[in-house]
């Protein structure tokens, strides 16, 4: 009988979990993508207050820029591994995009200059290049034209709709991509192909220089390397 007993407490024992059913460890990629979305979110939120200190035009671009977030949705529609990742890829892509174009319009807010309609950065190309390429890269990024990393957040969230098998609906995003591009390129016609009505003065501070640097340097990146980054997406969501 004591036998009996000593058996039905190690039949009862709770069993030790091993290596086996352990957890998946994030390993260094899935911290970093992990650390890469709490940096877009917190961006993005910041970036949406500072809209409402800027001129109308951003609030104009801004406007447009709400049709961009449907891409989003769609990445969530998608689904899966490659959805998800996706759409995390675009977040970042976005706030590099939104901090970049907002920068660049703040950077050109001095003295009696306000940007409050899109004629008034008519000609910025022969007064000031650099000024003139930086709103060029954000706003063909915004656009989607490669190899800009604009393209690449949209093709992924494109290509992972076709796989799921929402053709009608990926055309469908298509289309309206193109028919909200034609705003920005309206802008860089302007800038390129008009003269110029006034002088442009900068309003130059480290802050904002660093901050443009940054958006440009990851828009031209991510559209150069764009499987690394979503590489580093899926190992975030699906570590191991």
């Amino acid at each position: 009988r004591p036998d009996v007993g000593r058996q039905t407490e190690k039949k009862s024992a709770p069993k030790k979990r091993g290596r086996g059913n352990s957890p998946p460890s994030l390993g260094a990629r899935g911290i970093a993508g992990r650390l890469l979305l709490v940096a877009a979110v917190t961006l993005r939120r910041s970036l949406l207050r500072l809209v409402l200190l800027v001129a109308p035009l951003a609030l104009r671009v801004h406007g447009v820029l709400q049709r961009d977030r449907v891409a989003l949705l769609l990445g969530l529609v998608a689904g899966g591994p490659d959805g998800i990742a996706a759409v995390m890829l675009y977040m970042l892509i976005y706030t590099f995009m939104n901090m970049g174009i907002f920068g660049t319009i703040i950077l050109m807010r001095k003295g009696s200059f306000r940007g409050e309609n899109i004629e008034d950065y008519a000609g910025l190309s022969k007064v000031n290049k650099g000024t003139a390429l930086l709103m060029l890269i954000f706003l063909f990024s915004l656009a989607g034209i490669p190899p800009t990393a604009g393209f690449v957040g949209k093709f992924y969230i494109f290509m992972a709709l076709i796989r799921n098998g929402y053709v009608p609906l990926a055309v469908i995003a298509v289309i309206m991509s193109a028919i909200s591009a034609y705003f920005y390129i309206r802008i860089v016609m302007l800038i390129y192909m008009k003269e110029p009505a006034r002088e442009f003065d900068l309003a130059r501070s480290p802050a904002n220089s660093l901050a443009l640097a940054i958006a440009a340097a990851g828009t031209i990146l991510i559209g150069i390397l764009p499987a690394w980054f979503l590489d580093l997406a899926k190992s975030a969501i699906f570590p191991g």
